[in-house]
């Protein structure tokens, strides 16, 4: 096992305090770190260090294509379901919160809920104001994000941790997977078919597009466009 240096470490912590990187995020701060223009296969191989010297605490570095099209990198608990991990940080009414509204809004045709709707989970006797603390708190550790499919008022869809730390539950509750990357999404370009349920990445659809090339659904055939 490489010893981890520094840079390593310190690429670990910020990783951890930001929740979830996307690859240009790591690629600009591996570069602060250690003051060189790495290339993509040497912030792999940083990367591949650091998970290397952190499994054995039940940690690990997990990547994934995220709804926006771009790679994100978090890091993540293997020891238990992560929603279980989430005692020492969330009081148990949020725990229960968090699930419930992962639920709902995988549920959703959109993949999002509106906030309204997000504040009717509450239980009593939890307020307005400690749904609305919480929901702030999920959207700044990348658990919640704004919707990028437009519904009335503001509403929200998980966010890139969300897939990478607690995928095992939403494969659980069956969440798509993009059938170009395999990686499970909830916003992306769907198959205009009547019942089919296929669901793109946009951003994968778009490397077909840019190439002049129309991607077939792989279960009706029929092309799928932006």
């Amino acid at each position: 096992m490489a010893l981890v240096n520094d840079s390593d470490r310190m690429l670990l912590q910020r990783i951890m305090a930001a929740g979830a990187m996307d690859d240009q995020e790591v690629r600009k701060l591996t570069r602060q770190l250690t003051g060189e223009d790495l290339t993509a296969a040497d912030v792999d191989q940083m990367v591949n260090k650091v998970a290397e010297n952190i499994r054995p605490f039940a940690l690990d570095l997990r990547k994934g294509m995220y709804d926006d099209g771009k790679m994100y990198l978090s890091v993540v608990n293997t020891s238990n379901d992560a929603l279980t991990a989430f005692g020492s940080n969330f009081k148990p009414w949020e725990i229960v919160f968090l699930r419930k509204a992962i639920e709902e809004i995988v549920e959703t045709e959109e993949g999002a809920l509106e906030e309204a709707n997000l504040y009717n989970l509450r239980k009593s006797p939890t307020s307005l104001n400690e749904v609305e603390e919480l929901l702030r708190k999920l959207v700044a550790e990348k658990w919640f994000a704004p919707s990028a499919v437009r519904l009335q008022t503001r509403s929200f869809t998980l966010g890139p941790r969300a897939f990478l730390e607690l995928i095992a539950f939403l494969r659980d509750l069956q969440v798509k997977k993009c059938p170009i990357c395999q990686y499970e999404l909830l916003q992306g370009t769907k198959c205009q078919v009547r019942n089919c349920e296929t669901v793109a990445h946009h951003g994968c659809i778009d490397k077909y597009e840019n190439r002049g090339v129309r991607y077939k659904c792989p279960s009706c055939q029929n092309q799928m466009r932006r």
